[in-house]
């Protein structure tokens, strides 16, 4: 065998074992939000590894599109989001955990002590605290978190209420505002992980890692902000260094296990339910790890 043969036999073989070892591409999709911020640092800290990719978005709904769809193995979304996911598509999705909450980040914001006109985003856990936090007649308006600033502003609603950082940017943006915690007893309105069972079962490597991270991430979290990790969390969320501020103080990063909320999110599907956001309540054993 000639030299010139063995050598391009021996290149092949390498070119071959290089990419048998190659993992498979593995994709996350996050929201721009403080709530995500321990994802936002764990994406970043993966963004070097070849094999990951990471893209936010401005919603849950939107997060929760494209894990469905097949375009992404991990997704961050909201409880009624995830609780949409459990309850329509059980036999592909599966809670993976909870990466964060909050015990005041649903809050209401208005002019009065008694607002009569409030903006809050129908079939979600801001509007089921609502319901069950006011103590009068009120008149609830359908609307997204998107448009309730500019209502609130013009006089079109006396009120918003809305998960974090709606809440912080009003009372930032807006004179003469009262703001109002949306807090119930034992409820925290996680923040989850969701994956599919594909690939739970083909990538759970690659999700330990990434959850890894995420934990890390929460260390970083817990006091003042390292200037780089400030600088990120700016750029993703788009916030001013003061409403980042106040509104990562109404957080609470802590990664756990779904189970561990579960009678929380079963209480939100119940309430879905009744307002005809979901046909049923979800089979829970079907989408937990």
């Amino acid at each position: 065998m000639s030299y010139k043969l063995f050598f391009m036999i021996l290149l092949s073989l390498l070119i071959l074992s290089s990419c048998t070892q190659r993992e498979d591409p593995f994709s996350l999709v996050y929201q721009d939000r403080v709530g995500d911020a321990a994802v936002i640092i764990a994406a970043h800290q993966m963004k070097d590894d070849p094999s990951f990719s990471g893209k936010h978005f401005s919603s849950g709904s939107l997060t929760a599109e494209a894990l469905i769809s097949g375009n992404a193995d991990v997704a961050t979304m909201g409880d009624a989001v995830a609780v949409t996911l459990a309850a329509r598509y059980p036999e592909t999705i599966i809670l993976l955990g909870i990466h964060g909450g909050g015990i005041d980040r649903h809050r209401m914001v208005g002019r009065s002590d008694r607002p009569l006109k409030i903006g809050v985003k129908f079939g979600t856990s801001t509007h089921a605290a609502l319901s069950s936090w006011l103590s009068y007649d009120a008149d609830l308006i359908d609307l997204s978190p998107s448009l309730q600033l500019s209502a609130l502003e013009s006089g079109e609603i006396d009120a918003l209420a809305a998960s974090e950082p709606t809440p912080s940017i009003a009372m930032n943006r807006l004179e003469g505002m009262k703001d109002f915690s949306l807090a119930l007893p034992d409820k925290i309105y996680p923040l989850v992980l969701v994956t599919t069972k594909k690939t739970l079962k083909d990538k759970p490597e690659q999700i330990a890692r990434f959850i890894d991270e995420i934990k890390k991430a929460e260390k970083l979290l817990e006091g003042p902000l390292d200037r780089d990790t400030e600088e990120l969390l700016l750029s993703v969320t788009g916030l001013d260094e003061e409403v980042l501020a106040v509104s990562r103080d109404f957080h609470q990063f802590n990664y756990e296990p779904v189970i561990e909320h579960l009678e929380e999110l079963n209480t939100l599907a119940q309430f879905m339910v009744s307002q005809g956001s979901i046909p049923t309540i979800p089979d829970w054993q079907k989408v937990l790890p």
